[in-house]
């Protein structure tokens, strides 16, 4: 080894040492992680609808998406990004009458083996291509419902919206809270929406002159299964 590559390896070793008292001297002091802060910093705001920016409160097994009135009012205005939803691991839905098998669209494969083996596959046409489209899109997830806000304008009408101003909307990644506030003609509206932790549940709590007037409520609507991707 020469003299010139023992120096490069020891100024190496030199600055590895000095990186990692620097860190040991750094986890020694007083100061702490502030979790809270870090974690806040990145919360998720939104001042206008954005198709592409629904957001979603859940637990890993179940996951409920919100448009910006805070529940899901407009899933028609998100059908080309990201849809509105509620959905469970348990939620699954298979269309009746004839049922398939895998054996109904296998095919035989050869092996480096030299032992031929089944491999469901996708048909051009006829009755196995029938059978393999069932067994594609059964069971599939089901969508479980939406649940969303009426809001009358002074006319009777309902607001689109477009009809909302001074939209504020905020996912707080420390607590889990969605939280919407906009105008709907000078009025203002407040809606807080959480996930459960451990249960298929959420909650949300309204806010609003509106209600007092009698022009906000609340409408649930229930989606029969379907294997389209996005439903319109």
């Amino acid at each position: 080894m020469t003299i010139r590559h023992c120096t490069t390896r020891l100024i190496s070793i030199s600055l590895m040492l000095a990186s990692f008292l620097a860190c040991a001297r750094s986890n020694n002091g007083s100061a702490a992680i502030d979790r809270h802060a870090l974690v806040t910093r990145h919360n998720v705001k939104l001042t206008n609808a954005d198709s592409l920016g629904s957001l979603s409160v859940g637990n890993g097994e179940f996951a409920f998406t919100v448009d910006v009135s805070g529940l899901q009012t407009f899933p028609e205005l998100y059908e080309d990004g990201i849809s509105l939803g509620t959905q469970s691991q348990w939620g699954w839905h298979s269309f009746a009458g004839q049922a398939y098998s895998i054996d109904d669209v296998a095919e035989s494969y050869p092996t480096c083996g030299g032992r031929r083996v089944p491999y469901a596959v996708q048909h051009e046409g006829g009755a196995k291509k029938t059978a393999a489209d069932w067994l594609r899109t059964n069971p599939h997830r089901l969508h479980l419902g939406l649940v969303g806000l009426v809001l009358l304008k002074q006319d009777g009408t309902e607001a689109l919206v477009d009809d909302f101003e001074q939209v504020r909307q905020e996912l707080d990644l420390w607590s889990g809270k969605i939280t919407s506030t906009y105008q709907v003609e000078g009025v203002p509206v407040r809606v807080e929406l959480f996930g459960h932790q451990d249960r298929d549940q959420i909650a949300a709590r309204i806010d609003s002159p509106l209600i007092a007037q009698r022009r906000l409520k609340v409408r649930f609507r229930f989606p029969y299964g379907n294997d389209c991707h996005v439903c319109p």
